[in-house]
């Protein structure tokens, strides 16, 4: 009976080491100089997403939509704002439609690729990242100042996502 046992423990543990093992795609969010994962979520084709933030010019909020598209790539949808004046949107491309709805403007039909997405978050500005059927998550640390965020879908193993969300704290464990 001793080698049941023993054979069931050898047959649980290369288990565990497989599914460690699987690879799996995450959306990163890490400060560039302090090389710190803040958030780290595992995503799949169709995951949606939004990063929201005050127009450092116009003062008002913006709120940009990406998806995860089928090859992990991070697609912005649409966006959304209330002014149209300095630095926001008014030339479009392609399928892309301005519309007006209410006390805002929504561009439509987006379709940009973003292999990353480089940030400068602050407190008075906001920052948040807003997961479908998630909360909120705000990007500024209370009296940190601004600092460079990067965000980015790759590629890790299940063991390397668990490692990052630890060392993420409570933002990572989405």
């Amino acid at each position: 009976m001793k080698h049941h046992g023993a054979l069931r423990l050898t047959l649980l543990a290369v288990l565990v080491i497989a599914a460690l093992s699987v690879p799996v795609h995450v959306l990163e969010v890490r400060g560039v100089k302090e090389d710190r994962a803040l958030v780290v979520r595992r995503v799949v084709p169709g995951d949606a997403f939004s990063l929201g933030f005050i127009h450092s010019v116009e003062k008002t909020p913006v709120r940009d939509f990406y998806s995860i598209d089928a090859s992990y790539r991070m697609v912005q949808r649409e966006t959304v704002f209330s002014s149209c004046n300095t630095g926001l949107p008014v030339a479009l491309a392609g399928r892309e439609k301005l519309l007006r709805e209410g006390n805002h403007f929504r561009v439509t039909g987006m379709e940009r690729v973003f292999p990353e997405i480089l940030l400068w978050v602050d407190e008075p500005y906001d920052n948040t990242l807003i997961f479908d059927d998630d909360g909120v998550v705000r990007l500024a640390s209370p009296g940190a100042g601004a600092r460079l965020l990067r965000v980015v879908v790759k590629r890790m193993t299940a063991a390397g996502l668990m490692r990052e969300k630890i060392a993420a704290g409570v933002n990572g464990l989405r």
